[in-house]
Parts: C-alpha cells; structure tokens; sequence
C-alpha cells in the first residue's frame, strides 16, 4: 500500500493499524533538529513505527515483515524537515542501501531492537540528501548477501515540496 500526504510520502507495507506505545530505536540530531525512530510490535510479527522530528509526528505506518520483499519504508522529501528515510527490515539484515532518484546508494546500519521488541526485526534510520528521492532498497546480511529489496516507481512530482 503506497499513501501520500502534504510534505511527505509513507510507503507501508500490511496493515492499516495505528501504532500504539513503542520504544525508542534510535534518535539524533541532522541539520533540522532532534529526530525519534520509535516502534512497537505484536506477536503475529506485525510491527508500527513512528518518526518524530522536534517533538512533531512526521510519518508512522504498521507493517508485516512476513512478505517477500522484507522491508518497510517511511521516507519524507524536502522541506521543512531534514530528509530521511526510515523503516523496518528482517532480522538477518546488517546494512540497508537505499538508491536515489540521483543514482547515488546511502549506507545505513541495519539497527537491533531495543529490549522488549521481537529479535527477528530491525530497523534503520538516515538522512538523505535533498532534493532526491529513494528509488529501491537492499537489505544485507553480513556475509553481503541480499536479505531484503524493495523498488518503487519513478519519482512523483510534488509540487512545492523539494525545493532544498
């Protein structure tokens, strides 16, 4: 399922569901301020997360990790944020690259759960540089093999939302 809104774009895999509690996953500051990556999952394998940026929700979906492809995706494109690009991959991933709408690839630690949250997820958390968009994603394992992809379309024109 693909949803876009005003000012940035979620791209969630599975289910609609709200998300509700979560732990932190990881936080730090870029050029727009603190950012938050929080998540929560259940025990049927479906997670939520959530990405704040200032103390502000700037993108949240629920999931399942259990499709082929492995991966989900939140991504926000150009102003007044930072972007980024954030989600949940499969437990066996050590590194994420995600290619650009410019063909350049952003490496990213695959990060393990905080106590409290399934060990078969993990999750990930950059910055990429405006005014590009993300394209795919490859999810490694240490050894470099691919543990999970994930390609959208062309970039979507959104008017008024990437100038840098």
């Amino acid at each position: 399922m693909v949803v876009m809104a005003v000012g940035f774009a979620v791209v969630v895999t599975g289910t609609g569901a709200a998300f509700r509690g979560g732990r932190t996953v990881a936080s730090g500051h870029w050029s727009g301020g603190g950012w938050t990556l929080t998540a929560s999952d259940a025990s049927d394998g479906r997670y939520c997360i959530k990405f704040t940026v200032r103390s502000q929700v700037y993108g949240n979906g629920c999931g399942s990790l259990d499709r082929p492809r492995g991966i989900g995706v939140l991504f926000h494109p150009g102003v007044p944020l930072p972007d980024f690009v954030a989600g949940a991959v499969v437990g066996r991933a050590s590194v994420v690259e995600i290619t650009l709408s410019n063909g350049a690839t952003v490496r990213t630690p695959a990060i393990a759960p905080p106590i409290g949250l399934a060990s078969n997820i993990r999750f990930y958390a950059t910055q990429i540089p405006c005014p590009t968009q993300p394209r795919a994603w490859v999810a490694r394992n240490p050894a470099g093999q691919i543990v999970a992809h994930y390609t959208i379309g062309p970039p979507r024109r959104m008017p008024g939302h990437l100038s840098c």
